[in-house]
């Protein structure tokens, strides 16, 4: 029976994924101490991630350390933080962020579609912790991304056509108390929805990429301004922040 090659398979935590885990960790730790900063936590992917998110995920989140895909518990009407079933809450001095924080971030940054990256998500989306996100939640983090909108000289989308969107990818039975299960639900516009909120670069590139899905006549020239300003861009940030 032939014993399949899972160097590259997604499913499985391998050798390849250790290793750009691991070389990414070193980049981003400049004073090599084997923890990360918040500063060099933000400036992956050059500084990319809205700071407010990342605020929330070092100094609050702590990542669970079982490989288990756990669901988020049911919803509370009480005003707590909920929070998935093996992600806890760091105390307020605890921030030191590890390589094992570091690799939860990385596969859960890069691809919100899974159950445990969507629980994480929106549990940071889920500002005011009522266990469900309102138009306060998405508008708290969208300042910010229309703070970088307007400072980048990009036309800014407003935060309404913004809601709207959101509403008809998840279609809600409350409009505004989005639950987990909802989210879960439409887990392929999840990792849209989220970039929106917390990865500005990410958001840009999809949503060029479905305008080009709508309109098959974009030329190849403004395929390359895109690429190039969105590049610039991402310089620029890593200047800025």
């Amino acid at each position: 029976m032939d014993i399949p090659d899972i160097t590259y398979a997604p499913k499985y935590f391998n050798y390849s994924s250790f290793y750009i885990i691991h070389r990414k960790f070193r980049e981003l730790d400049r004073n090599k101490d084997g923890y990360l900063s918040f500063d060099e936590l933000l400036s992956y992917n050059s500084c990319s991630l809205n700071s407010k998110v990342g605020n929330f995920i070092y100094y609050l989140c702590r990542f669970p350390k079982d490989t288990e895909d756990q669901e988020h518990p049911r919803n509370s009407p009480k005003k707590l933080r909920r929070r998935p079933r093996g992600i806890e809450l760091r105390k307020v001095l605890e921030t030191q962020f590890d390589l094992d924080d570091f690799a939860w971030f990385i596969m859960t940054e890069e691809d919100k579609s899974t159950r445990r990256a969507i629980s994480i998500w929106f549990l940071c989306l889920d500002h005011d912790g009522d266990g469900y996100v309102s138009s306060g939640d998405m508008f708290y983090y969208y300042q910010y991304q229309i703070t970088l909108m307007k400072s980048n000289f990009m036309d800014v989308i407003p935060f309404e056509r913004i809601y709207s969107e959101v509403i008809d990818l998840i279609n809600p039975a409350d409009i505004d108390h989005l639950s987990l299960s909802e989210f879960q639900r439409c887990r392929k516009n999840a990792p849209y929805i989220f970039n929106i909120f917390f990865n500005l670069t990410k958001f840009i590139q999809f949503h060029h990429q479905k305008q080009e899905e709508d309109d098959n006549n974009i030329s190849e020239w403004e395929k390359f301004v895109f690429k190039e300003h969105t590049n610039a861009l991402k310089e620029q940030w890593a200047i800025q922040f």
